[in-house]
């Protein structure tokens, strides 16, 4: 049983087809890690333009699948949005990082990828 990732809202959208939900599964698979490290890379950088673009553009992939630390990854992206010179969300990013690789590796093992 998922505990990191929730498909509701994935099978409401496929009304059943299980085919459509694979689809998207292997979509996730093949984009989140890659966004995952581009955020990384960014906030690392100090790069807050990037920043913001990388987790505008992973939001709806992250609420989809119900993710955790959705509201992380929103914290994230206002520090970028609003080059907030005065904080830091290195510990934001970790927690939301941490969340993303356990996801993967739950729904890796829930499709037996």
């Amino acid at each position: 049983m998922a505990s990191n990732y929730n498909l509701d809202k994935v099978n409401a959208i496929a009304e059943g087809d299980k085919d459509f939900v694979a689809v998207l599964v292997q979509t996730l698979l093949g984009e989140l890690p890659e966004d995952a490290i581009d955020l990384q890379k960014a906030v690392n950088a100090v790069n807050y333009e990037q920043t913001y673009q990388v987790a505008h553009k992973m939001k709806p992939t992250i609420e989809l699948f119900g993710l955790k630390h959705y509201d992380t990854l929103i914290e994230i992206q206002d520090w970028g949005k609003h080059s907030q010179t005065d904080k830091t969300v290195q510990s934001q990013l970790e927690v939301f990082i941490h969340s993303v690789n356990k996801a993967l590796e739950e729904i890796k093992t829930d499709f037996n990828l």
